[in-house]
């Protein structure tokens, strides 16, 4: 491969690796869970800020989602210090940067996939008050913004695994 083509081919997967991380973060806006009723019709509909930042709903306050927080927003943050850095020619750091990125993404692969598991919220009645995960209510499933998100940052791990692999490949 020469030259010439490898520096284009390295600046394509650099910006697709900044594509995929603001989908990620996009998708945090979108539905990141749903409660369905026994005849599978939606009832609740939870978006991903809601889910990762707290705040109150019609079925609790949640809590603060460390995970989810991470798993939308690391990888933007991560991939806009990589285009920062090549842009500066600062292409080795960016090359360590991206490791860090690529380390991102499998973060936030996890935290999408498991946003049922991790999303806390508590409900009080008659002054007790408990707390439950999402997967512990019945009807409770991915929304389309946690799946779409975990497919991007799958997505973001093979480019920006090519994007570290390339400058390692002789000719």
């Amino acid at each position: 491969m020469k030259a010439k083509d490898k520096k284009l081919l390295l600046q394509v997967l650099g910006y697709v690796s900044l594509l995929l991380a603001v989908v990620v973060f996009f998708m945090m806006f979108l539905n990141g869970a749903v409660l369905k009723n026994d005849d599978g019709e939606v009832v609740e509909a939870l978006k991903g800020s809601l889910i990762s930042f707290g705040g109150e709903h019609s079925i609790g306050k949640f809590n603060f989602n460390f995970l989810a927080v991470v798993g939308f927003l690391l990888p933007l943050v991560l991939a806009l210090v990589v285009q920062v850095l090549n842009l500066l020619g600062k292409g080795k750091l960016a090359g360590f940067v991206s490791i860090g990125l690529i380390v991102a993404f499998i973060l936030s692969t996890v935290g999408c996939f498991t946003i049922l598991s991790t999303a806390k919220f508590s409900v009080t009645v008659l002054g007790i008050t408990a707390t439950k995960s999402l997967k512990e209510i019945g009807g409770s499933q991915l929304g389309v913004g946690a799946i779409l998100g975990g497919v991007a940052s799958i997505l973001g791990i093979l480019v920006t695994g090519a994007h570290v692999a390339l400058p390692l490949v002789k000719k």
